[in-house]
């Protein structure tokens, strides 16, 4: 049945003052924006430390209709889960090659069913203007977590 595949990617430090943790505003506008495009089904929560993305779990299930959550001890190993990752109808990619690669490989999803963070990276000094492919669609956010 279809689903939208959320990925949630915790930088641990040392890695997260290079990339940033995305914040709750991007995820959630993200999904709204699904939302608005008709593109939105059960969310499906991908993420690598389900207990460092609590919070952003809890506030995204209380928003929508979050139907399962993978993480880093679920009983898939990660290409069954990135293979599954890629079978969702809409994408919401964190600043991540895992989601990357999720979205990459479905060649179903157009502009309206795939998002991705603008900027990338927290450091600001890294241009990244073929990352992403011109099909999908990019938000902005105000700031990352730290």
């Amino acid at each position: 049945k279809p689903f939208t595949a959320l990925h949630i990617r915790r930088y641990e430090s040392g890695h997260r003052e290079f990339h940033g943790n995305l914040p709750l505003d991007y995820y959630l506008n993200s999904l709204k924006n699904l939302e608005s495009a008709k593109k939105l089904y059960p969310v499906w929560i991908f993420t690598n430390d389900e207990k460092g993305s609590k919070n952003l779990i809890h506030a995204l299930t209380k928003a929508y209709q979050v139907d399962l959550v993978l993480n880093e001890k679920s009983e898939f190993s990660p290409s069954e889960t990135l293979t599954l990752m890629s079978h969702g109808t809409s994408i919401v990619g964190a600043n991540s090659s895992f989601s990357w690669w999720g979205a990459y490989l479905n060649k179903e999803l157009d502009h309206n069913s795939t998002i991705f963070p603008r900027p990338w990276f927290r450091e600001k000094n890294f241009a990244t203007p073929d990352l992403l492919l011109p099909t999908w669609c990019t938000l902005g956010f105000d700031d990352f977590d730290l």
